[in-house]
Order: C-alpha cells, then structure tokens, then sequence
C-alpha cells in the first residue's frame, strides 16, 4: 500500500529518535502501521542510528557512553530532589518532566549501545 519512499523515510526519521505520532502526521501513515514498520525494519533501524552516532562521536570526539553515564547522573540527581521535593512548591511539574525526558533519552541511548529497540513508555 506504502511505497519504499515512505518506509525508508519512516526509518530515518525513527532513527533520529522522532515519536510514532510525529511521523505518523509527517508522513500521514497510521500509529499502527508505524509500529508494525517499527517490528519489521528494527535492524535497520538501530543500523542507521549507530551509524549517525559514530559520526557524531567521530565530529564531537565525545562518546556515547560518556553521555549516558551522564544522563543517568542526572536521573539520580533529579530522583534524589523528588523525594525531599516539598509537594507545595512550584515547579514540581517541570522536574518530573524533565526526568521523563532523561529516561527516554537515556533508554534510547542504552538502546542504541545495546542492540535493542528503544521500548520505553515512561
């Protein structure tokens, strides 16, 4: 039903990290079909995204494992503050947000260094 244009671009940009419902109003194909492209061309996938972090890591002379060793510092930072987080003051929303994000960046990073699909729902 899909042509090779749209599965490829597909890739690409999940490569890149981008939500099923990013790509889903990007390219106009349903979540579900998205997800069934996720299962069947996962290798291709994390193929392209290790491929794009090399790069990166060859330009910025940083490593991706430094990077989540970071991340995950910063995780525990922001889960130490959230339980001596005083529920009546300001800004406890945006911690938690920004500690939802850490988490998925870091599942995304641990899984393009681990050869598994990113699966995280947090």
């Amino acid at each position: 039903m899909y042509d090779n244009t749209i599965k490829d671009k597909f890739i690409e940009l999940r490569a890149e990290g981008k939500s099923f419902g990013n790509i889903s109003e990007q390219l106009g194909v349903p979540k579900p079909t998205l997800h069934r492209w996720a299962d069947q061309h996962a290798d291709d996938i994390l193929r392209l995204r290790r491929s794009e972090w090399e790069d990166l890591e060859t330009v910025g002379r940083w490593r991706a494992e430094d990077l989540l060793l970071d991340l995950n510092s910063e995780i525990d930072d922001y889960e130490n503050h959230l339980r001596r987080f005083p529920v009546h003051r300001l800004g406890l929303r945006d911690t938690i947000m920004a500690l939802r994000e850490m988490r998925r960046e870091r599942d995304r990073m641990r899984a393009l260094l681990m050869g598994k699909p990113s699966a995280s729902k947090r």
